[in-house]
């Protein structure tokens, strides 16, 4: 009995979509994203009694450019908000999404 012809996929060499190269590249571009918006929410968080972000525009652009991160998170919908409560997990969440960059990156570096 012969088998059906199936639609296998070719070798991996075949159907790389991005090269080692691109692919640090973004995940570098994303581990900047990240550590900005670290940086901006863990000023905000630090204030004893914060005032309204002083660059609130920016903080929203880099949250809304990382919003991966907080998808999950119900009051990230439909956009990141800037409450003190919302901040707090996403800080926890950043520092989640920066971890498993860096290990991506690491992981890249090691496979050369």
């Amino acid at each position: 009995m012969e088998l059906p012809k199936t639609n296998a996929a070719p070798p991996a060499e075949e159907t790389r979509l991005f090269s080692r190269e691109s692919a640090k590249a973004f995940r570098e571009g994303e581990m900047h994203l990240l550590l900005k918006a670290e940086e901006q929410v863990g000023a905000y968080l630090e204030q004893k009694e914060p005032e309204k972000p002083r660059d609130e525009e920016s903080m929203k652009q880099t949250l809304k450019e990382i919003e991966y991160a907080f998808l999950h998170l119900p009051d990230a919908i439909p956009e990141p908000g800037l409450s003190r409560n919302f901040l707090t997990r996403a800080a926890i969440c950043l520092r989640y999404f920066t971890s498993r960059i860096k290990q991506a990156l690491d992981a890249l570096s090691i496979l050369r």
